[in-house]
């Protein structure tokens, strides 16, 4: 699996940004990262392919829906039965490569520190400093920051991150605003993916995010004991019984996504 660098020049874009997006099987990896060695709860309905995966605490929800416009689904709450604190949402065409490895670092966050997860920061030298590092260029405006792959793959992907309201919208930005956008793939490409986060998804978690775009995927390593903070998370009220492991994703039944990427309907 290949970085992108160029002979002596910086970053550019991770061959496996542009897999595109699988097979069933791909899927299944995927939310195995959260449903193998970590165990959480998964839920399945072979009628129409959808997929479910909550931790035990009840605070982080990711799904699969391909029937879906933006078939894979991140909700992070601040407690049980509450309204998501921020979401995430990847369109068809994002390789699940990336959905795998996004997914694991919120639950590596989780384990580590719950807080994290739901503190709201607004730093967006923290959300583009990977990117900044590796040498892409950088944009701003008095709305948004953007910043685009450099040479050899120049304009190929880039992080867009809305830092004020656009002249049509409200003078506050709502919880729910698509703010933050991580995309992959030329303007009006059928292969084009993208990642929209909300307006207050944590911003080191966007910088974990971008790693994805410009550094190879290590293989993901068992997953080790949780922390005393992610045994007390474990301990607060949830919709599932943590001590029931289950069952692994089915072989056949979920869909593959469509080529096509359809337009994304109104909120």
């Amino acid at each position: 699996m290949t970085t992108g660098r160029a002979a002596g020049g910086p970053l550019a874009v991770a061959g496996h940004c542009l897999e595109g997006p699988g097979s069933s099987g791909d899927v299944r990896q995927a939310l195995r990262v959260l449903t193998g060695e970590r165990g959480w709860p998964y839920h399945h309905n072979p009628d129409v392919g959808h997929a479910f995966v909550s931790s035990p605490c009840g605070l982080v929800h990711a799904g699969y829906l391909p029937d879906h416009h933006w078939p894979w689904k991140l909700d992070v709450t601040d407690g049980p039965f509450q309204l998501p604190r921020w979401r995430a949402e990847f369109s068809p065409q994002t390789p699940p490569v990336v959905v795998a490895a996004i997914l694991d670092t919120v639950a590596r966050t989780l384990e580590s520190d719950p807080d994290r997860l739901t503190g709201t920061t607004r730093d967006v030298a923290e959300a583009t400093c990977v990117l900044a590092a590796a040498g892409w260029k950088t944009e701003h405006t008095d709305i948004r920051t953007t910043l685009t792959s450099p040479k050899p793959r120049a304009g190929l992907a880039g992080l867009s991150i809305q830092r004020h309201p656009e002249p049509w919208q409200d003078p506050d930005l709502d919880r729910y605003e698509d703010t933050i956008v991580l995309w992959c793939g030329t303007e009006d490409s059928p292969d084009r993916w993208s990642v929209d986060f909300t307006r207050d998804t944590p911003m080191h978690l966007v910088a974990a995010a971008t790693r994805v775009l410009v550094e190879p995927l290590a293989p993901l390593v068992p997953h080790r004991a949780p922390s005393p903070r992610m045994a007390a998370a474990r301990r607060r009220p949830s919709l599932t019984d943590p001590a029931r492991r289950p069952p692994e994703p089915p072989a056949a039944g979920q869909g593959t996504p469509s080529r096509a990427e359809a337009p994304r309907p109104a909120r």
